[in-house]
């Protein structure tokens, strides 16, 4: 005897059974967009980003924090249920801040060099022209006038060089701010010189004084 019980169609199961093993097929883990993300974050940190994009690097990670987390929550739904556009979205999106951030960096680089090397130039003659008063007031005979001013002198000389060692570090930033306090203290020690003289009636001159 026939059972008259319904029976699903054989053909409706293979469409069920292939529909199922397309959806498990797309949800694959986008991993090479991921460890691209990861590392072009990990290349922002490592370079010159670092001395002027602070802020953005600490977005970056943030992002790269959200990024893991969505990849997680993906890994722990069923096969069938797990989506990556987000997170292959996410991942495409932070690569790509991060290499900007890299490209604005090195451009803030460059030009921070620059203005590193204009500093340390401006702040030695500045220097030079302390050593020339020093030099002048010296053969006139009133170096014991102006012992602290020779021996500040000598100091600035000193610090030039810890100026030129961040430059050669290409730490730029540093190297223009050391240099420019530099040439504050030299141009102020130099005014000293020139009143000194002044009172004494010395005939001493410098290139700051000309200008």
């Amino acid at each position: 005897m026939t059972s008259n019980a319904p029976h699903p169609p054989g053909p409706i199961l293979c469409l069920v059974g292939v529909l199922m093993l397309a959806m498990g097929a797309c949800a694959q883990r986008p991993t090479d967009e991921i460890a691209a993300a990861v590392q072009a974050v990990a290349e922002a940190k490592g370079g010159v980003a670092a001395l002027y994009a602070g802020e953005d690097l600490q977005r970056l990670d943030a992002q790269i924090a959200s990024l893991t987390a969505s990849s997680a929550e993906q890994d722990a739904q069923l096969s069938v249920l797990r989506d990556y556009t987000a997170v292959e979205r996410l991942a495409h999106s932070v690569t790509r801040q991060a290499h900007r951030v890299i490209a604005a960096a090195t451009e803030q680089h460059e030009a921070a060099r620059s203005e590193a090397i204009a500093a340390i130039e401006e702040a030695q003659e500045a220097v030079n022209d302390s050593r020339s008063l020093v030099t002048q007031l010296k053969t006139q005979r009133r170096l014991g006038l102006i012992r602290r001013q020779a021996a500040e002198t000598d100091a600035l000389e000193q610090s030039m060089s810890t100026a030129r060692e961040a430059l050669v570090k290409e730490d730029y930033p540093a190297a223009e701010a050391r240099a420019r306090a530099i040439l504050a203290q030299a141009t102020v020690l130099s005014g000293h010189m020139q009143s000194i003289a002044a009172r004494l009636g010395g005939n001493v001159g410098t290139r700051l004084a000309q200008n």
